[in-house]
């Protein structure tokens, strides 16, 4: 193993650690999802699922 990547492994490491406290704040901090927050995710995604699926049937 060289040294760049000894180095590499170590910042990613401490990029970890660095970054914990803010991210253990921000969900304990974050506001919660509703039903219609969630359902205005999953149309846009079901649709795209659709379309793929359509375009892979189109080329068979």
């Amino acid at each position: 193993m060289d040294w760049l990547k000894i180095i590499s492994a170590l910042f990613l490491v401490a990029m970890m650690v660095m970054l914990y406290p803010s991210l253990k704040h921000a969900s304990k901090n974050s506001p919660k999802g509703t039903k219609d927050d969630w359902m205005s995710v999953i149309k846009p995604l079901l649709f795209v699922v659709l379309f793929v699926i359509a375009l892979i049937v189109m080329i068979k």
